[in-house]
């Protein structure tokens, strides 16, 4: 098993990776990385994972308000969490839609 140094480092150039592709911005708000300081959501929740198609930069705030999100949307029941991705749909812009189907 890796070291956490070893960890860290992949987690940091993972990150630089990710970052280009979304253009030095919050994948959720936009908002430019030069304003607030980018962390990687992990999407499968596992910090040891640090792979491009499972972080996406976001920044405090808006990571925060996701694990809120998905810690409410995974204790929900499941007919509940189908009405909550058919209303995200509905309203989400484009790109973060595509992500959601």
């Amino acid at each position: 098993m890796p070291n956490k140094k070893a960890i860290r480092k992949r987690a940091l150039e993972t990150r630089e990776k990710v970052l280009k592709i979304q253009k030095g911005r919050c994948v959720y708000c936009g908002q430019v990385f030069s304003e607030a300081r980018p962390t990687n959501h992990h999407r499968d929740h596992n910090q040891n994972s640090n792979y491009e198609d499972n972080i996406v930069v976001c920044c405090a705030k808006c990571h925060r308000k996701m694990n809120t999100v998905e810690t409410i949307f995974l204790s929900a029941s499941d007919r509940l969490r189908q009405e909550i991705v058919y209303s995200i749909l509905r309203v989400a812009p484009p790109h973060l839609a595509r992500e959601l189907v």
